[in-house]
């Protein structure tokens, strides 16, 4: 991977020189994080709580 402080024309070379492409991708649905939606069983749940703990341990 080239440095985030490369140029655009350097970027691109590197892309092409590897056969990459970006392309976007657009969902079939709409989608919303599984925080942002009602827990509807027990891993739900399991999720939700490591993700406050992680965020809670990330800003203190």
């Amino acid at each position: 991977m080239p440095r985030t402080d490369v140029t655009d024309e350097q970027f691109e070379k590197f892309l092409s020189e590897g056969n990459v492409s970006v392309t976007a991708e657009t969902p079939n649905k709409l989608t919303f994080p599984m925080r942002s939606t009602k827990p509807n069983d027990l891993n739900h749940i399991r999720h939700c709580i490591a993700f406050n703990i992680v965020m809670c341990g990330i800003l203190a």
